[in-house]
């Protein structure tokens, strides 16, 4: 709105807008807000991370193989209003599924689709209902809940997009908080399972992605479509890498096109003028490092 002339008036706030008392009050009140947002979330985490270390369920629904159990809040206040708090315990029918689960999968040699799929020949319902998947598998073991101990912080999911954290960030409770489905031990016997280079997709060699430095940004110039990248494999030549437009299966190899590329980039960007832009633009960059 000020960018466009367009004057914001504000009920507590005294005089014009853009004169000096109400830009000063402005600014405090700003402050303020955001000092009250920041301690509002440090408040929230310590209250997690309280709660967690008392044993309570923190977060949403009970993992699969276990039920909440609710209690009355252990604040008298919080108690007479109808708070509460959750304790977890083992389902009669869940539970054994899950032991089973990590038994198989360290002692019995099966994979994660192994598993998955001995319990889809047995009809064995998964936790929303459907066929059981490599997911559903892996998400059962990431869980050290089955182990007796509450944690929390396992994820990032407001920060980061969900995605994990390092177990060192992660908030156990103090002491063991429920009924065990599986032991400390044998949970972690199965991540370091699932961990290895050999068993775990994340650490799996991918040939060919580091020698593939235009990923995602080859399109087809018949369709628009985005090209993706394909290789042929051949005993008496090296992979060759080619790029393959999904629609009209038009091809180009990724040689030849890095070799264009870096040609246009030589010669739009790598011109005198264009180098001496860069150079100034390189030392404004540290001096203000430098002032900062």
């Amino acid at each position: 709105l000020h960018r466009v002339d367009v004057p914001v008036y504000v009920s507590d706030e005294a005089g014009e807008p853009g004169r000096p008392t109400s830009v000063l009050t402005r600014r405090i009140k700003q402050a303020v807000g955001e000092w009250y947002v920041l301690e509002l979330v440090e408040e929230s985490r310590r209250g997690m991370e309280e709660n967690t270390r008392q044993g309570f369920n923190t977060g949403g629904i009970a993992p699969y193989g276990y039920r909440k159990r609710h209690v009355p809040h252990p604040s008298k206040t919080m108690a007479e209003r109808g708070a509460r708090k959750a304790f977890l315990e083992p389902d009669q029918e869940q539970a054994p599924v899950v032991e089973r689960i990590f038994r198989e999968f360290v002692h019995g040699g099966l994979g994660v689709r192994g598993v998955a799929g001995m319990l889809n020949e047995e009809d064995v319902p998964s936790p929303r209902g459907g066929p059981w998947t490599g997911s559903a598998i892996s998400g059962i073991f990431d869980n050290p809940k089955y182990t007796g101990y509450q944690v929390w912080n396992r994820r990032r999911r407001k920060t980061a997009g969900n995605r994990p954290n390092e177990e060192a960030d992660w908030i156990w409770s103090d002491r063991p908080s429920h009924e065990l489905i599986v032991s400390l031990d044998l949970w972690r016997a199965a991540q370091a399972l699932r961990r290895r280079p050999d068993t775990d997709w994340r650490r799996r060699p991918h040939p060919g992605r580091a020698a593939r430095p235009l990923r995602s940004l080859v399109h087809c110039g018949p369709c628009g479509r985005r090209m993706g990248a394909v290789h042929r494999k051949r005993s008496s030549v090296p992979v060759r890498w080619y790029w393959e437009c999904p629609a009209c299966k038009q091809r180009m190899r990724d040689d030849r096109l890095q070799a264009e590329v870096v040609v246009a980039l030589e010669r739009e960007l790598l011109r005198p003028e264009r180098l001496t832009a860069l150079e100034r633009h390189q030392e404004a960059s540290q001096r203000k490092t430098r002032k900062e």
